[in-house]
């Protein structure tokens, strides 16, 4: 095998400022850069090769198998520019302007335009604020809205794929056999940018001489022309069908920071906490027949991630009731198996009556605190991380420790809490040996909070330099420290590691550490 990856890419920027009566300060940017890249690969299987000439000679060895080669080249052209305007350190405004041309799609849909603008007011320079407001260090107003462009898909996804299928024979009079060729992915000649709009305001506060920080954005983002691979044809067609411009989605959150510093004599200390709360919407999305048939099953209103499957009534506590229950055609249940609900009420238990269960596996809520403090060379940290507003789903060997006769290995997370007539409340089915697709349907009967706090770092330190270093000339400095990692988790999740988001406990989890250190300088 043969492989060769070319790369060049070229930057080309000129700048220019000025001021006017020294309070108008101006700045313009031009520039343009470009890129490729190029990939070859060529595979060859000959064997038998020539003692003499050997691998420089593939054409003379006695066995050749498949041959096989390929390239792939890739390039993007873009123009830019911004302008920026700053009055009295008072007002400011930006505005950009960027041109990109990709080769990933066919000509006349290549180019795109992106601009952006961002406007701020820097109030604590104003003097009714700097006369009445003494406590105000810092005020900054601001606002922005741009566009932007990505062009992540495959490329040529606007021209047909063809690929060699089974021998076919060719010809009239002398007819041979040779590999025949079919078209394997329709084109879309169509396929363009995909564009995000994003609108932000927000605002940077410092107050008592720096002492409290504040920073606040709100933020709205919305998403067209979405890139997606379609899987709405059928495979027994043979054809593939190429990536599209598919959709719409919306974007909408808050990221806030806030940070407090102060000293009381000796004791120096800080508190930094930091939030992000975002929520995403489908508006409109491309979808298969069936999930667009089915109002139940569409994505869209729902997020991106929405989970999609059966909605979970309990167990059931007898099989005369699972007899007499409307039950998925997978199996027959049983006493202690799951109970879903008929959606449409046709008597059967199949995929029409798949609804949106849960919240997302990625969660809506992000936080983090850190807290530091020291005293007399001694100094201490602790880092605090979580997440909130999401949902986890039991899946694998989380919520069937026995699947075709393997055992699970967290058979522990069941043992005393799985159905048997005694235990009629239990929080799993029952066991069972071999296959049970009744229970193993995707459902809201696997769903839990997935929210957690986690104590992430803690770190304890003493700085020695002034108790012993002005005895011993030749060290500068000697800190000696105690750090653990991952000591603390409160959540609902049990077993496995929520801050992964795992949904069959396979990731590895991160491990407790603890660590003895010193720091010397000499």
């Amino acid at each position: 095998m043969s492989h060769k990856k070319r790369y060049w890419q070229t930057e080309n920027t000129a700048t220019y400022s000025f001021d006017i009566n020294k309070e108008h300060q101006l700045s313009a940017m031009a520039g343009f850069s470009a890129s490729r890249t190029d990939y070859e690969e060529v595979t060859a299987d000959s064997k038998k090769l020539s003692s003499i000439l050997k691998y420089y000679n593939l054409q003379g060895a006695e066995e050749h198998g498949p041959n096989s080669s390929y390239a792939v080249p890739s390039s993007l052209v873009s123009f830019y520019g911004r302008f920026n305007y700053n009055f009295s350190n008072r007002y400011l405004a930006t505005l950009t302007m960027r041109g990109d041309g990709s080769s990933r799609f066919a000509p006349g849909h290549r180019w795109g335009f992106f601009p952006s603008l961002a406007l701020a007011w820097r109030a604590s320079e104003e003097s009714f604020i700097k006369e009445n407001a003494p406590v105000i260090s810092n005020l900054k107003l601001r606002t922005s809205w741009g566009r932007a462009g990505t062009d992540n898909i495959g490329q040529f996804q606007y021209m047909s794929a063809y690929g060699t299928g089974g021998d076919a024979v060719f010809g009239g009079q002398n007819p041979e056999i040779a590999p025949g060729y079919t078209e394997t992915r329709f084109p879309n000649p169509n396929i363009t940018w995909e564009t995000s709009e994003m609108f932000n305001i927000g605002i940077d506060a410092s107050f008592f001489n720096g002492k409290l920080n504040l920073e606040a954005d709100w933020f709205y983002k919305k998403t067209n022309d979405i890139l997606r691979e379609r899987t709405d044809m059928p495979a027994i067609l043979g054809y593939k069908l190429p990536a599209a411009n598919v959709g719409k989605v919306d974007n909408r959150g808050i990221d806030l920071n806030i940070t407090h510093r102060n000293h009381l004599r000796d004791f120096n200390y800080s508190i930094a906490g930091n939030l992000t709360w975002a929520r995403n919407k489908v508006i409109d999305l491309l979808e298969p027949a069936g999930e667009k048939n089915n109002p139940r099953q569409r994505s869209t209103g729902h997020s991106m991630s929405q989970y999609f499957g059966y909605e979970a009534l309990g167990l059931f506590q007898s099989d005369e009731e699972a007899n007499n229950w409307a039950q998925p055609q997978f199996g027959k249940a049983k006493a202690g198996d799951i109970k879903y609900k008929d959606q449409n009420g046709d008597g059967i238990i199949d995929a029409e009556d798949e609804i949106a269960i849960g919240r997302s596996n990625y969660p809506e809520l992000v936080y983090g605190l850190n807290l530091n403090a020291e005293w007399k060379g001694f100094d201490i940290t602790f880092f605090f991380q979580g997440a909130a507003l999401a949902d986890f789903y039991y899946n694998g060997y989380l919520a069937f420790p026995y699947i075709e006769g393997r055992g699970g290995a967290l058979l522990e997370h069941h043992i005393g809490n799985t159905w048997t007539p005694e235990n009629p409340k239990a929080e799993f089915p029952r066991l069972y040996y071999g296959g049970n697709a009744n229970n193993q349907l995707f459902s809201s009967f696997w769903m839990r909070n997935g929210s957690y706090l986690r104590l992430k770092n803690v770190e304890i330190g003493y700085d020695f330099k002034k108790l012993l270093l002005s005895k011993v000339s030749e060290i500068q400095g000697l800190r000696l420290y105690f750090s653990g990692s991952n000591l603390l988790t409160w959540s609902q999740i049990k077993y496995f590691d929520p801050e992964l988001r795992s949904t069959d406990g396979s990731a590895y989890p991160q491990m407790k550490t603890f660590v003895f250190g010193a720091n010397i300088t000499f």
